[in-house]
């Protein structure tokens, strides 16, 4: 393995964005915006760097930049018919963030180099916001990286943009067009991807169909009959098409619907420039027809050859050639209609000598070719270079699901690390990978340790490796250097491929993945260390996932993602423990295609081969196990007839797989949460091979023998009212020599009542089957009839739909005064889609004497009206009564509804008829309420008045009781007479009164004099003397009152317009009659000498509230 000095990780989260608007521009082009909020960010050190870790809820990537900076990365879906024209931002928030070191340099480095030898330091800022194209599966994607930083290393200052605006400008095209019906929600792999990215207009994905690849071949594909699609095909060799063929129905029987074609066909019946091109033709086709997931190559390069593509990062000195094999030649088939092409990967052909043949010349003269970065689906190899190879591995592979071992194996995981590059090691790497993407999903058995060359310590040797290895662990990830046959350091060699070939861990089967130079180079002529494991005879490994080449990984190791092979190991286990369901394929897929649209580079070489060159070798969608296996439960009939429904009960949200492959019966699909699962069996007799399985649990495996019998019930469907009985003609036909005693019974929902009659016979017979829905609520019911007998069981399933009507009042209560009419409108609506005539009919608990009640009409098909009047006498006794609408569906059941009617009086008993009150003054009256019945009930008050009027009272009461109301005249209103109505309710019974409300108003003239202490007038006074103010009050006319009593008030004020005296005094007022009151103030003799004031105010006796007269004021002199 070769290293890069890198520095930073990345971590894979979810986007926070908002959609602000979609809207066109004035050129017609399309519009979108979003708000993308990025989160917190944190800054760390290490070696006297610092480095950016951002907290951000969304994918993020380190970019090649100088220094290092994150990029927050979001995926655009592109709609058929449409292409991005630009992609503009606007900065909405920014803050500065002092660094406590320098930014780390980004320098790339084979793995000798030390950090001090890197050259200076250059900075530059890149673009904000970068964005490529890149195609999935038909979907066409736009991926948009923001790089919200700018780093200024003078004084340490890193500027966070940490809110902006997208605008992304879109027109019509025609470069892309859904040509497939294949819906993408039907496509796996698609929705895994799409599931897992974070996209910005996610809800564009129900719209979109997948688009169709156009293909170069010679004959149609053909589906096997009632097969309507395969999940995956294996190319075989024609001499291994029986093990193909044994190996696809066990796939298929497993759930993996499998297609064999042998590359000789292949050959014969697709055109192609070469081989290559014709096994990729023809996997094209497989795609656009059957929309598969997978290709299984069985066979090495010997048998099924690989395809060469130019790659000049490294030329290997063992297999000396910048040509580097890639099988992911044949999973990237979209890019031929991206560039116009048969070929769009411009490769090279070893038939012609040359590659770029076939390319267009605009695309041939940039002088590389053309990968697609993103896959279609996954291919995987079996290398067998042998027919005895072959056995041995399927027969492996097959008692590795069906038989494993017991013991601890199974849960546990191998992690080595070697040493680098002195002292750098991968303790840190695996540290990382243990803790923050590994966690405690299995045990760990750990040989690495953070020591130097040498170290006694250090524990990864051949003999510890080896000896992990045939002790048996399930999983096993390596970093290390590595060649062809070998893994080491500068320790020693820790594994051959021969050790590989020798390992005895029997049946406790590995899936190993190195993150390693070479050890996956499945074209070399030697063994290489991938087919060692694969190729051990019942031991070593099931999977083997590495490099075929060179690969890189980074400097410092703690690094998760810098772009390179840690990249894609660390993404593998993500997934593996997640969204790929410990599937080895599923997890390689998802990680490579994450790679593909995070790192991809049209001029880095070094990640194009880290791309291609990684390869997975064995079975691609078998479950590893990952704890201890559990054996299954699964309970089915030995026998059933022709077109039965069958039931099949096993573990919960288990896959159920029913199949006969070479009569074309296949039906798969998950029990319920009950573990129940249902299919009908096919139209003709046959053996049915049944498998239900789930993760870490052995798969059971029966079979279903599928008679020339029939158990037929006529009809198969009845639907009538609730309370009906149903008969039923129950048929038992066995075709052959049978003559048992066959009994018959049903399994009904509860309620249900079922009789045969017969209950058994010898067959042929028929019987009558009663069923009784007693009392049953409406809605559809399954009943499952069965024929039992020796050797022999039959079941067919019936329906039965019981309708009804629900009765809805409006209103739902009745209230009545003697005497008056009132109505109720009853809604007669269908339950469970009743169609039949419903009467109605009417019953009082108890009677109500002197009424008349009726309902028009009274018969009718849901959903209809019908109107309920109750028409009462002034003799009709007042009281609460029932009145019960009913609507009859059979003969015994009636759908029921009753309205609680209350017929009474309510009485009203005022204190007064009219009040006396003074405008702005207030009166309060009182209001007896009561029913003539005598019972209770809560009354609903309102009351109506002129605005001059105010009245507070409560807006309901419970009668009865009395109503407490405060009445009072506005200051402004004029003398009169003002009405209040009170109106008291409950439903329609009310009753009103009325209460006159008589406003007067009371005004005086006032006049004054002062006066000295003998009477005598005068208006100048010296101090120590005593001023006597007289008030002469003369009271208006009034229309009501003659009299009233009053409040005078006197205050008298300095020459500083201080308050010297305040006098108050009682009077009474007369109409026409003057009223004096003298009052008395001495003066003191410090006093102040100038002009006093004083002021005369007039009030009612209320505390104030109404004023008779305007101010009157006055004044008198003091002297010295």
């Amino acid at each position: 393995m070769r290293y890069k000095a890198l520095v930073l990780i990345s971590l894979l989260t979810i986007s926070s964005f908002t959609v602000l608007s979609l809207q066109r521009s004035e050129s017609g082009n399309e519009v979108e915006k979003y708000v993308i909020s990025l989160g917190e960010i944190e800054i760390k050190t290490i070696l006297n760097y610092s480095y950016i870790l951002p907290r951000w809820d969304v994918n993020f990537v380190y970019l090649g930049t100088t220094p290092p900076l994150p990029a927050a990365s979001y995926i655009y879906l592109l709609s058929p018919r449409s292409e991005v024209v630009s992609i503009n931002y606007q900065i909405l928030d920014e803050v500065a963030v002092s660094l406590p070191l320098p930014l780390m340099n980004f320098a790339i480095r084979p793995f000798s180099a030390h950090l001090q030898n890197n050259p200076p330091l250059k900075y530059s800022h890149p673009k904000l916001l970068q964005y490529s194209e890149f195609t999935v599966r038909g979907l066409h994607f736009i991926n948009i990286k923001i790089l919200p930083f700018k780093y200024f290393p003078d004084n340490l200052t890193l500027i966070y943009f940490k809110k902006l605006r997208l605008e992304i400008t879109k027109e019509e095209s025609t470069r892309y067009i859904s040509l497939s019906s294949i819906p993408v929600k039907s496509d796996t792999i698609l929705m895994n991807l799409l599931n897992d990215s974070d996209i910005l207009n996610h809800k564009i994905i129900d719209t979109l169909n997948k688009i169709s690849l156009s293909t170069s071949s010679i004959a149609s594909l053909q589906l096997s009959a009632n097969l309507s699609s395969y999940d995956s095909v294996i190319i075989t060799p024609s001499a291994w098409l029986s093990h193909a063929e044994r190996y696809a129905k066990w796939r298929s029987e497993l759930g993996k619907l499998t297609y064999v074609k042998t590359v000789e066909d292949i050959y014969a019946e697709y055109s192609g420039i070469d081989n290559p091109q014709k096994i990729r033709n023809f996997i094209k086709e497989a795609y656009t027809t059957w929309n598969i997931e997978e290709v299984i190559l069985l066979g090495d390069v010997n048998y099924i050859p690989t395809r060469y593509i130019f790659n000049n990062d490294t030329e290997d000195p063992e297999l000396g050639s910048y040509y580097k094999p890639t099988d992911w030649y044949y999973a990237g088939l979209y890019i031929d209609t991206q560039y116009g092409t048969n070929d769009g990967w411009y490769a090279y052909s070893s038939e012609l000598g040359a590659w770029g043949w076939g390319y267009p010349p605009n695309l041939a003269d940039d002088g590389r070719d053309h990968i697609q970065w993103v896959p279609d689906l996954l291919v995987a190899r079996i290398p067998a270079a042998s027919d005895s190879e072959l056995t041995a591995y399927l027969t492996k592979l097959m008692s590795y699901t069906s038989n494993p071992p017991p013991g601890n194996w199974s849960g546990t995981m191998i992690l080595a690390g070697g040493v680098l590059d002195d002292p750098w090691s991968f303790y840190d790497y695996k540290s990382s990978l243990r803790n923050q993407v590994l966690k405690n999903h299995v045990e760990y058995y750990k040989t690495y340790y953070n020591y130097v060359c040498g170290d006694p310590r250090n524990n990864l040797t051949r003999t510890s490796l080896i000896n992990g290895l045939n002790a048996g662990a399930s999983l096993v990830e390596w970093a290390i250097h590595g060649n062809i046959d070998i893994i080491g350091d500068c320790e020693g060699i820790h594994l051959y491929a021969s050790d590989a070939l020798s390992l005895t861990n029997t049946g406790r089967l590995s899936l190993v993945f190195s993150m390693s130079c070479l050890t996956n180079a499945f074209d070399a002529s030697t063994t290489c260390m991938g087919e060692a494991f694969l190729r051990n005879t019942g031991s070593g490994g099931l999977w083997y996932i590495g490099w075929a080449r060179i690969t890189w990984a980074v400097i410092p190791t703690y690094l998760l993602e810098a772009g390179y092979s840690e990249t894609i190991d660390t993404k593998f286990w993500e997934y593996f423990f997640s969204s790929g369901s410990c599937q080895v394929g599923k997890s390689l897929f998802q990680s490579v295609s994450y790679y593909g649209t995070n790192w991809k580079s049209s001029n880095d070489e070094v990640r194009r081969k880290v791309r291609t060159s990684i390869h997975l070798l064995g079975e691609p969608s078998i479950d590893v196990w990952t704890a201890n296996p559990q054996h299954m439960i699964m309970n089915v009939p030995s026998v059933v007839g022709i077109q039965q429904v069958v039931e099949v009960d096993t573990l919960p949200n288990s896959l159920v797989v029913i199949s006969n492959i070479s009569k074309g019966f296949y039906v798969k699909g998950y029990a319920d949460s009950s573990g129940r699962f249902l299919f009908t069996a096919p139209s003709e007799p046959m053996s049915l091979n049944i498998i239900s399985w789930k993760h870490n649990y052995i798969h059971a495996n029966t079979s279903i023998d599928v008679i020339n019998a029939q158990l037929v019930v006529t009809p198969g469907e009845r639907k009538g009212p609730i309370g009906s009985t149903f008969n039923f003609t129950v048929d038992v036909i066995v075709y052959g020599a049978y003559s048992d005693q066959i009994s018959l019974y049903c399994d009904s929902p509860p309620g249900f009542t079922v009789v045969f009659n017969p209950d058994s016979g010898t067959p042929n017979f028929s019987s009558l089957m009663t069923v009784g829905c007693g009392d049953v609520d409406w809605g559809n019911y399954s009943l499952r009839v069965r024929a039992e007998g020796p050797g022999l069981s039959l079941s067919r399933n019936v329906t039965i739909s019981l309708t009804s009507v629900a009765l809805i009042p409006n209103p739902s209560e009745l209230y009545i005064i003697p005497g008056n009419t009132t109505h109720s409108v009853i809604t007669v609506s269908p339950s469970n889609h009743h169609n039949t005539s419903v009467t109605l009919s009417h019953n009082e608990t108890p009677p109500i004497p002197d009424s008349t009640i009726s309902l028009n009409p009274e018969e009718g098909i849901p959903e209809f009206n019908s109107n309920l009047q109750v028409q009462t006498s002034e003799t009709t006794t007042v009281g609460i009564y029932n009145i019960t609408v009913s609507a009859r569906l059979t003969s015994n059941r009636t759908i029921n509804v009753t309205l609680p009617t209350r017929i009474d009086r309510i009485l009203l008993s005022p204190n007064a008829s009219q009040v006396l009150v003074e405008a702005g003054d207030e009166v309060c009256v009182a209001i007896a309420v009561a029913f003539k019945s005598g019972l209770n009930g809560s009354v609903a008050v309102n009351w109506s008045s002129s605005s001059y009027i105010l009245v507070d009272a409560p807006s309901t009461l419970n009668a009865p009781d009395a109503l407490l109301a405060s009445i009072h005249p506005r200051g402004s209103t004029p003398e009169g007479v003002y009405p209040v109505t009170f109106n008291f309710s409950l439903g329609e019974i009310f009753n009103v009164t009325t209460i006159n409300v008589i406003v007067y108003r009371v005004s005086a003239n006032l006049s004054s004099r002062t006066l000295d202490y003998q009477g005598s007038p005068k208006t100048t006074f010296t101090r120590g003397e005593v001023v006597l103010i007289e008030v002469s009050i003369i009271m208006e006319e009034s229309q009501y009152v003659n009299s009233s009593d009053a409040t005078l008030f006197i205050q008298i004020y300095n020459p500083s317009d201080y308050m010297e005296f305040f006098g108050v005094s009682p009077i009474v007022m007369v109409e026409g009659e003057e009223v004096k009151v003298t009052m008395g103030y001495m003066i003191p003799f410090g006093a102040q000498t100038g002009t006093y004031r004083y002021d005369v105010m007039l009030w009612d006796d209320w505390e104030g509230s109404h004023v008779y007269s305007p101010l009157h004021s006055g004044s008198f002199q003091v002297r010295g």
